[in-house]
């Protein structure tokens, strides 16, 4: 046998072994000629997918198995550009009308000495059914869907909601990015959390740490609720759900029962706060004495102030502009130079802050709510004339009085007084309801404020300081008062205890405000001191404690790095103090760290 004779032969066993692998494959598989572009071999497979006999397909034009025009050219041209094909989806009709999808497969080989080509088609029509069913389910079911691998690149799956949700054209687009399209720490910090919970063999640990992954985004204006799901060791999916309608009634409801609870505290405290309105209206009057940089603090104490006011009494729409307010007057003493918006503070403007809130009153309560009271009216300067009657009659006779009548004409003073001025009640009552309410807020377990006073009357120069209390009040709860935790650690009551009471003897008014919180650390109010630049080291070491405690009183000063509503701006104990200097009082820190503290105050009182 010859050279050649061999070498047919073994071609004929390559061909027959290359033929009986191909006639074992579950799958249609042709080979056709590059030239001719001719059926050279088909398997079984091929004979019930095209219903052709394979006597019949053998020399027949690829072409003529489709009627799908400019398909079979375009695949040739992507054969002699690309070289092969792989696992392309097309769309099949072939001649007898059998209509399917399929994954098409084309490689170069050499059969029977000449270049061709093997094919193999995989019907997917069956799939592509289920995958569009399952598509129809996630588009009708309100939710969006997607899914998205290791290197956070997003899949070509994913719902009609998902794009309405995220964005059109979602394929291969970073979630990350998507999600946090301004804040690269953020958008890294979440890719390298996803990618670490993707890599966790535990699937304990992974639910743990996926619960702590965050849960709403806010992306176009919509509340958008995520929920992740682990698919396998490299796909996350993701379940998205717009919550906005009930995000947008939540705070509808939460609205409402602000304002009730506005309504209610005005209610009750009447008096009180048309008194706050009077002060906050005379504010706005005089807005103009404080657009300078030697009044920028006393503006701050003010506004402050009021802010905790108005809070006290759950109004919504005030306490958020003087919180914005302050923001302007905060950078304003950075900087040291006035804000434009400080400098275009008009009354009218201010007045209108409150406005919203006294029309939402009015609404629930009547238009004439503030018109109507059972009071008799009194003009103040009556009042004043009798009382001089009194006081003079008292000096000009007191060497013949005795001393019962002296203290009867004391009395009638007294009682006149009353009539013009205010009881102390009306000023420290509502504190009660403030620390409860900043007890929820903060999520502090705090018995109701333990309140004990006597009738005492005072006249208008005293309303400064006791509405400035209200930051006394507002850090013993925030400050002061321990979590339930750090109370329990420390084998503390449960419920932490915050008290205040107020008396009168010999011409003094007394006024103690305690808790039985942590105290101060006087530490970490020396090293607060040294970092705001506010003493050294070797200033401080020079300092009595009394001295030291009355830090936190300083302009500036606060403990808290966050300013939050509650408090942060450093602000609120240094107008306690301004006004106290007013009045020529007094004040004492009793400070037990870790048992709580007391502030004492005592003020002179004019006959």
């Amino acid at each position: 046998m010859d050279e050649l004779e061999h070498r047919v032969l073994e071609a004929e066993k390559v061909k027959m072994e290359v033929e009986m692998i191909l006639a074992n494959i579950l799958l249609p598989m042709i080979i056709t000629s590059k030239e001719k572009r001719t059926i050279m071999y088909a398997n079984s497979y091929a004979e019930t997918q095209y219903e052709i006999s394979l006597s019949e397909m053998i020399g027949m034009s690829i072409d003529s198995l489709y009627t799908t025009k400019g398909q079979n050219t375009r695949l040739v041209n992507q054969m002699r550009t690309q070289g092969y094909i792989d696992n392309v989806e097309e769309r099949f009709i072939t001649n007898n009308g059998n209509e399917f999808v399929a994954l098409l497969s084309v490689t170069p080989i050499y059969y029977q000495g000449e270049e061709a080509y093997i094919g193999m088609v995989t019907d997917i029509t069956k799939q592509k059914k289920v995958e569009e069913k399952v598509k129809d389910l996630l588009n009708n079911a309100g939710q969006g869907f997607l899914y998205f691998n290791e290197d956070m690149k997003i899949g070509k799956e994913y719902s009609k909601e998902a794009s309405r949700l995220l964005g059109e054209n979602l394929e291969a687009k970073d979630i990350s990015e998507i999600l946090y399209p301004k804040y690269k720490e953020d958008k890294e910090n979440f890719a390298d959390n996803l990618k670490y919970i993707l890599n966790e063999e535990d699937e304990d640990i992974q639910e743990t740490l996926i619960s702590l992954l965050p849960e709403e985004f806010i992306i176009e204006n919509r509340f958008i609720q995520f929920e992740y799901k682990v698919l396998n060791q490299k796909t996350f999916m993701l379940i998205l759900t717009d919550i906005t309608s009930k995000k947008q009634l939540a705070q509808q409801v939460k609205d409402e029962q602000q304002a009730l609870k506005m309504v209610v505290e005005v209610v009750t405290s009447m008096e009180q706060f048309l008194e706050i309105k009077r002060d906050y209206e005379k504010l706005t009057s005089k807005i103009d004495q404080f657009k300078n940089l030697e009044m920028i603090n006393a503006l701050a104490r003010e506004i402050h102030t009021f802010k905790g006011l108005f809070a006290q009494k759950e109004m919504l729409s005030i306490v958020k502009e003087l919180h914005n307010f302050e923001n302007y007057i905060v950078s304003s003493k950075k900087e040291g130079v006035l804000d434009n918006i400080i400098l275009g503070m008009s009354k009218d403007t201010m007045l209108s802050w409150i406005e919203q809130d006294i029309l939402l009153l009015k609404d629930v309560l009547g238009k004439d709510i503030f018109e109507n009271t059972n009071n008799i009216s009194i003009n103040k300067i009556r009042i004043e004339k009798v009382h001089n009657k009194v006081k003079d009659f008292y000096f000009n006779a007191k060497e013949d009085l005795n001393k019962e009548s002296k203290l009867e004409l004391k009395m009638i003073a007294k009682d006149i007084d009353s009539f013009a001025n205010n009881n102390i009640k009306i000023f420290l009552s509502p504190y009660k309801k403030l620390v409860e309410q900043l007890s929820i807020r903060l999520e502090k377990q705090i018995n109701p404020l333990v309140l004990s006073t006597e009738d005492i009357y005072l006249d208008e120069k005293y309303k400064g300081f006791l509405n400035s209390l209200v930051h006394i009040f507002r850090n013993s709860v925030d400050h002061g008062i321990e979590s339930p935790e750090e109370r329990f650690e420390l084998e503390k009551p449960e419920f932490g205890t915050i008290k205040c009471y107020a008396k009168q003897n010999n011409n003094l008014l007394y006024i103690n405000i305690s808790d039985d919180g942590k105290g101060i650390d006087l530490d970490i109010i020396k090293n607060l001191a040294i970092k705001r630049d506010i003493y050294t080291k070797e200033d401080l070491d020079l300092l009595e404690e009394q001295d030291i405690l009355r830090i936190i009183f300083l302009d500036a000063f606060s403990t808290n790095e966050i300013v939050t509503d509650v408090s942060g701006r450093g602000v609120g104990l240094a107008s306690i103090l301004c006004e106290l200097e007013i009045l020529n009082g007094t004040m004492k820190i009793v400070n037990n760290p870790t048992e709580g503290i007391k502030f004492e105050f005592v003020i002179p009182m004019e006959f």
